[in-house]
């Protein structure tokens, strides 16, 4: 194919000049979007104009197009994000006191073993109409929902490093008489900082799935969620697949921030 042959040129020298490295991961990294690209409009051109199931790229960014244009599409999007941060904000913060206090004795987390995985493995969607029950039906429901399950996922990550601390470390300290809150600022902390992140980035995932699947379920006034039920409930399939992409986009945008941020605060975790 021609455009697989122009990739696998630009390797090779172009005028008695070579691509550094840096550009060719570049030009690499660009390949995975294109060969999507260009798979999808062989497929929509192979359906035709039904387009019931499958729209075209062209219609799919026309689309995209015309909801950056709008601004409800950045009311939708606020909403959606400021839920999906809310959860996530609240559950971290919880998970740190809860994983604070079962570190300090290992009965605690014996004790608690069953109640983590148990808890853990209800699956969101259960979960919702219980919440739904509670608090009614406004944002505290799916942000609850939300919050429940990140909850588990950033504490058992928060434990995780915690446990395997360097037992090196935390016996050298307590040889010379170092206290548990010494131990905990000068080494669990430290150490428990890396997987503490790596939950972040799992409970971001899995918040703005939530709070989309719930968006659809229980349509509020804003959403993406409500907005990508909405377009598919009126079979504008263009405009759905517009939003879905832009769901993608989001929740690419929040792991990629998170990602910086790791490598900026504890950049020695890095190979």
């Amino acid at each position: 194919m021609t455009w697989v042959w122009l990739i696998l040129r630009l390797k090779m020298p172009i005028s008695g000049m070579r691509l550094n490295k840096k550009s060719f991961s570049i030009i690499a990294y660009l390949a995975g979007p294109i060969l999507i690209l260009i798979i999808w409009s062989v497929i929509s051109s192979l359906v035709g104009n039904d387009t019931l199931y499958l729209a075209s790229p062209k219609e799919t960014f026309t689309s995209l197009w015309t909801f950056l244009n709008q601004k409800e599409f950045y009311f939708d999007t606020f909403y959606t994000l400021q839920r999906v941060l809310l959860s996530v904000v609240i559950a971290t913060l919880l998970a740190i006191q809860v994983a604070l206090l079962i570190s300090f004795k290992q009965f605690l987390f014996t004790m608690s073993e069953f109640i983590i995985d148990f808890f853990r493995s209800i699956p969101s969607v259960a979960l919702f109409p219980l919440f739904l029950v509670i608090f009614g039906i406004n944002d505290t429901a799916r942000t609850g929902t939300a919050i429940f399950i990140c909850f588990w996922i950033v504490l058992l990550n928060l434990l995780s490093g915690i446990f395997h601390a360097s037992k090196v470390r935390t016996e050298s300290l307590e040889v010379i008489g170092a206290t548990k809150i010494q131990i905990f600022r000068h080494v669990l902390f430290w150490e428990s900082l890396a997987p503490l992140v790596a939950g972040m980035r799992l409970a971001l995932t899995t918040s703005l799935v939530i709070i989309i699947l719930t968006e659809m379920l229980v349509s509020p006034k804003f959403g993406l969620g409500a907005k990508i039920f909405l377009m598919q409930q009126t079979y504008k399939i263009p405009e759905m697949y517009a939003l879905i992409l832009i769901t993608g986009c989001v929740g690419y945008i929040l792991n990629k921030c998170i990602v910086t941020i790791e490598r900026k605060v504890i950049h020695w975790t890095r190979s």
